[in-house]
């Protein structure tokens, strides 16, 4: 006796693209739930310690550049 066919894709793949193959959903920003501490409290001091760096730089922009005030 000779054996069965135990498997084959046919049709499978007209099924699947019958409703779209989509991607699955991917948030935008992952949880950090169970990341390293350490880590995590040296990317707080480094958040705070970019903006201060980035507002300090707008400020001597400020200084650097007068815009000209044109006379009405």
């Amino acid at each position: 006796m000779t054996k069965s066919k135990n498997h084959t894709p046919h049709n499978q793949s007209h099924k699947w693209h019958r409703n779209g193959i989509k991607k699955p959903w991917s948030q935008k920003y992952e949880s950090l739930k169970g990341v390293d501490p350490k880590f995590l409290r040296n990317m707080c001091f480094a958040k705070t310690n970019n903006k201060k760096v980035f507002l300090g730089r707008l400020g001597r922009l400020e200084l650097v550049y007068d815009p000209p005030v044109s006379p009405l």
